[in-house]
Order: structure tokens, then sequence, then C-alpha cells
């Protein structure tokens, strides 16, 4: 836990966000994207408020937007 906080005071809540939608997207089958779905999570509640804003406010509208994904 200690160096996903470095890593999030580091690259910050936007670059963690988009990486980890990245990785739920990539997810092949229903087992593989629910196990990677609850990782992330967990991993948000290092900055549940950052996080959250960064997926609302910047990472869901690109993908919205985004007719490829």
């Amino acid at each position: 836990a200690m160096h996903l906080e470095q890593l999030f005071k580091s690259c910050g809540a936007f670059w963690m966000m988009k990486n980890l939608v990245e990785q739920i997207m990539k997810g092949k089958f229903i087992k593989e994207t629910e196990t990677t779905v609850d990782i992330v999570f967990a991993v948000m509640h290092l900055n549940i408020e950052a996080c959250t804003e960064a997926l609302l406010r910047e990472i869901l509208p690109i993908m919205l937007l985004n007719k490829n994904q």
C-alpha cells in the first residue's frame, strides 16, 4: 500500500484512474474483470474524493465521446 500511496502522490488522481480504467477494459473474462474492479475500488480509497472527481470530470467524458471504446 505504501508504494501505491507514493505513486498516487507522484502521478496524481487522473493518471492513476486513467491507468486503472485501462486495466479494467483489458479484461477478457467476467471473473477477471470483477477481480480488477475490486482492486481498483481498493486503490481508489487512497483518496476516494480525488479519484472520483478525476473519473467523473476527466476520464468518463473522454470515454463517452470516444466512439471506438
